[in-house]
């Protein structure tokens, strides 16, 4: 399954062919590329259009729930990832905390039992980096990629596969901040021979939260602005602590957490 961001009011077109996945129509940003993707950056600054990009996402990665797979059979998510290739947000950070939507649904579903994101090599979905001409497609900077270097589509891979190591058992978190803000915030416990959580906030204000099972656990926040073009780990603060009765998730931000 592919995807367009959704920025504008754009959808995927309904009668979309092989290698036109994610092609939109009906959206109001210019046709000239240097303005569109100059709006698109200032739209995703705006909080209620960040939400309906990632409800988006959401819509994207639930699609398998519309095939009608008879319960006893096993679902593999072979292929998805965001068509858009033009898009001034394909590449940030926006686009990492996207794909980990992705994830969220399908951990969610019992069905779904292998993902696969496409592709690990190669433009325009690689997860890492095979020369200088990874944002080639960003109008309004002069960016060169690094070789070698995760892109934000394999940062999201990496974040996913870092804390979910060697877990057999993977639980939804329910998360309610202290501080009296609903928030978005995203939680997995993963369960082995260790115990790991992955937290995502994906508001653009901090959220407050008891410290609950996190209590002593240690761990690294990553954070980072939505319209951060991601080059590896250039950039993104990281931050390691050890929590005590509180934890602060910043704006924007996926922690990983090894409990005690």
């Amino acid at each position: 399954v592919y995807t367009p961001f959704g920025l504008g009011g754009g959808r995927e077109r309904s009668n979309n062919q092989a290698g036109q996945e994610g092609l939109t129509a009906g959206d109001t940003l210019s046709k000239d590329p240097v303005l569109r993707q100059q709006q698109e950056l200032a739209l995703i600054q705006q909080p209620a259009v960040w939400q309906q990009v990632l409800h988006t996402a959401d819509e994207a990665a639930l699609k398998f729930k519309g095939m009608r797979v008879p319960s006893e059979k096993a679902i593999w998510a072979t292929e998805f990832n965001v068509r858009a290739d033009n898009s001034a947000i394909r590449g940030t950070w926006a686009n990492t905390l996207f794909i980990l939507r992705f994830y969220n649904h399908f951990l969610a579903a019992p069905q779904v039992q292998l993902t696969h994101y496409h592709n690990i090599q190669g433009t325009p979905f690689g997860a890492y980096f095979s020369n200088e001409d990874g944002f080639r497609h960003v109008k309004t900077a002069n960016l060169k990629s690094t070789p070698g270097a995760l892109t934000a589509g394999g940062l999201a891979i990496h974040l996913m596969a870092t804390a979910s190591k060697g877990a057999n058992r993977a639980t939804a978190i329910e998360l309610t901040p202290g501080n009296g803000e609903t928030g978005n915030i995203m939680g997995w416990l993963f369960e082995g021979k260790k115990s790991c959580m992955i937290l995502v906030n994906n508001s653009e204000k901090p959220m407050l939260l008891k410290a609950g099972k996190l209590q002593g656990a240690k761990g690294t926040v990553y954070s980072v602005g939505l319209a951060h073009y991601v080059n590896g780990w250039d950039g993104i603060s990281s931050l390691t602590s050890v929590v005590n009765k509180e934890l602060q998730l910043p704006p924007f931000s996926v922690s990983i957490w090894q409990l005690k």
